[in-house]
């Protein structure tokens, strides 16, 4: 494996497919993940600029973070403690299941785990 890969090992459940009979996920209170984006914007230099709680059927809860160097988007995952950094927000549910979702994009992601 190169050096700048990293394998990370995804918990039962994580992507929201799971058998009925396993167990309950286990939930990310959306208030440790306010107080760790307040804490990187602080680090940052920056200001959050909106929080947004996880609402079915998104399995995340939201936050962007401005400073010097522009707009950063961050999804905190609602029952694993993941955070994907994300170049935008594109493709958000709005509940008008009636068109096809959109196919892959180049749009990079980061995910770290707290």
């Amino acid at each position: 494996m190169d050096s700048s890969q990293v394998t990370l090992r995804l918990e039962k459940g994580v992507t929201g497919f799971r058998d009925g009979s396993d167990p309950p996920v286990p939930a990310t209170h959306p208030r440790a993940c306010r107080v760790a984006w307040y804490a990187a914007a602080r680090a940052a230099r920056g200001q959050v600029e909106e929080f947004t709680e996880q609402k079915y059927p998104q399995n995340f809860h939201s936050a962007a973070i401005s400073d010097r160097e522009g707009a950063h988007i961050a999804l905190f995952h609602a029952h694993y403690p993941l955070i994907a950094f994300v170049g935008g927000r594109r493709y958000w549910y709005t509940g008008d299941s009636r068109n096809p979702l959109p196919g892959p994009t180049s749009s990079p992601m980061s995910v770290l785990s707290f």
